[in-house]
């Protein structure tokens, strides 16, 4: 979901709690450039319940507006009311993204969630998400950047579909943004909206950080207000 802060600079990306994310919502970086990215995540899904895991992650442009990368996600731990799971560390599900965009704005992806899981006891389809992105910058500071993605493309449950918009304001070294995140939109639970505000912290021509809130704030039921505190490193080579 975030923008560059340059030709040669790093992208962020704001980690939704929806593991099968893409990369980011803008459009990729020049051919031959790459991010490497460590990302950490505290959540709180429901009442007595927290979350943490780590991600790894790496893209390169192959050439101009054809992406490739792979997301590793290593949930830490799970505890409800202080009790924690055992053994729940461990990778679980990459997902391998491929995104391709045109030069008037307009970008397609796939991403393929791989059924991997090296956790004792746990088991995952395969799956894949595909979507259309959509930039478009307003002024020199201040872009849009969306998305409209399919979910659920293989698995045993219903089709769904998501839809994500990200404003991002360039002060130079600081980038605000806000997020907002649409789920279930075709599947029988209720529609989730999520709200995500944070900012972009520009260290280096290839080093940068982020960090956001996300709170969940319709159709999680009426005890329910998820939230996500989530914090990366990206590192550009």
């Amino acid at each position: 979901m975030m923008k560059r802060f340059s030709a040669v600079a790093v992208a962020v990306l704001v980690a939704v709690s929806s593991s099968f994310a893409s990369w980011n919502y803008f459009p990729p970086n020049d051919a031959g450039e790459g991010e490497a990215r460590l990302g950490f995540y505290f959540g709180m899904p429901m009442e007595k319940v927290n979350t943490t895991e780590l991600t790894l992650g790496a893209r390169y442009s192959i050439i101009d507006g054809l992406e490739a990368s792979l997301i590793l996600p290593l949930p830490m731990s799970y505890s409800v009311s202080g009790n924690s799971s055992d053994k729940y560390f461990g990778l679980s599900c990459p997902v391998i993204g491929v995104r391709y965009w045109l030069p008037m704005g307009v970008g397609f992806f796939g991403d393929f969630i791989l059924p991997v899981d090296t956790r004792d006891g746990r088991e995952h389809d395969f799956d894949m998400v595909l979507g259309v992105q959509f930039s478009k910058d307003f002024t020199e500071q201040l872009s849009l950047g969306s998305e409209l993605r399919l979910e659920n493309l293989i698995t045993d449950s219903d089709i769904d579909m998501g839809i994500g918009l990200e404003l991002d304001y360039n002060l130079g070294t600081l980038t605000p943004f806000l997020g907002l995140e649409f789920g279930s939109l075709l599947g029988k639970s209720d529609v989730t909206f999520d709200l995500i505000v944070g900012a972009i912290f520009q260290i280096n021509d290839k080093m940068g950080a982020d960090a956001y809130l996300e709170f969940g704030l319709a159709g999680y039921g009426d005890k329910n207000t998820p939230m996500t505190i989530g914090a990366h490193l990206v590192f550009g080579f």
